[in-house]
C-alpha cells in the first residue's frame, strides 16, 4: 500500500479560501463535531486528498492529528496473530479517523483510502487550546467512545488464533463423528476442559469460541 502523510510534499493538499472549512463540508451535517468558527479556524490545516490505495496514517505510528472525513471512505485495518492484514472497521464521511491514537499516543489501526477521500487534518492540540466549541471535554467523550471500540477489536483480533484452533478441532471430531456414524446428523458432544487442554487454552476462551461458532452443531 502507498503510504503518505500530512506533513510529505506528495500529499495533495487543497487550500480553502472559506474562513471556515466547514461552511463547504458537504457533510457537515454528520459531522460529530460543531462547526469551526472564525476564531478557531486556524486549527484546521490544509485539507488532504488521498487516492485508493494510499496509507493516512500507520499502526504503530506516533500520533499527529485527528481526520474528520469530508469525502470518501478509508478502510481500517491492522495485522492479525498470523502477520495478514485485517480489516476491522471503516471510517465513513463525518467521521473521525485516528482517536485512538490521540488516546494511546500512537495509531492503534492503519487507515488506507478505499475509494478517492478528502479528511480534515485536526490539530488536537490547537483545538485544545481554543475557546472554540471543540474543547477537551468533547474530545475525551469521542476518545472514550473510540477507546471502547478499539479495546474490542484489539480482543476479537486477540483471539483470531485461538479461534481458528478451535475451528479446526471442531471440524477434525466432525469428520471422526462421521466416519463412525455416517449421515447421523446428531450433535457432536464434546467435552471442553479436554478441547483447552489440548488446544493450551483457557477453560472460558473455548467455551466462549465453541459457543459463537458452532452453538448449532455441538453440545458441551
Amino acid at each position: 500500500m502507498k503510504s503518505t502523510d500530512c506533513r510529505s510534499s506528495r500529499l495533495r493538499l487543497i487550500r480553502f479560501s472559506d474562513v471556515s472549512p466547514c461552511h463547504s463540508c458537504p457533510q457537515a451535517g454528520q459531522c460529530p463535531l460543531p462547526p469551526v468558527r472564525e476564531h478557531s479556524a486556524e486549527a484546521f490545516q490544509p485539507l488532504a486528498r488521498l487516492e485508493p490505495g494510499e496509507t493516512l496514517f500507520s499502526s504503530g505510528q506516533p500520533f499527529r492529528n485527528l481526520y474528520a472525513v469530508r469525502r470518501g471512505i478509508l478502510a481500517r485495518w491492522q495485522v492479525n496473530d498470523e502477520h495478514q492484514p485485517t480489516v476491522v472497521g471503516f471510517y465513513l464521511p463525518g467521521e473521525l479517523a485516528g482517536l485512538g491514537g490521540f488516546a494511546y499516543g500512537r495509531y492503534w489501526f492503519s487507515a488506507v483510502a478505499i475509494q478517492p477521500a478528502i479528511v480534515c487534518p485536526l490539530d488536537s492540540e490547537r483545538l485544545a487550546a481554543t475557546d472554540s466549541p471543540i474543547g477537551m471535554q468533547v474530545l475525551k467523550s469521542a476518545m472514550a467512545w473510540q477507546a471502547k471500540v478499539d479495546a474490542r477489536q484489539h480482543r476479537y483480533l486477540m483471539l483470531a488464533e485461538p479461534r481458528r484452533k478451535v475451528v479446526d478441532c471442531l471440524k477434525a471430531l466432525r469428520q471422526r463423528s462421521e466416519a463412525v456414524t455416517p449421515g447421523s446428523g446428531e450433535q457432536l458432544r464434546i467435552s471442553v476442559p479436554l478441547m483447552a487442554n489440548h488446544l493450551r487454552l483457557s477453560v472460558a476462551t473455548v467455551r466462549d469460541l465453541v459457543a459463537h461458532d458452532a452453538a448449532d452443531q455441538v453440545a458441551l
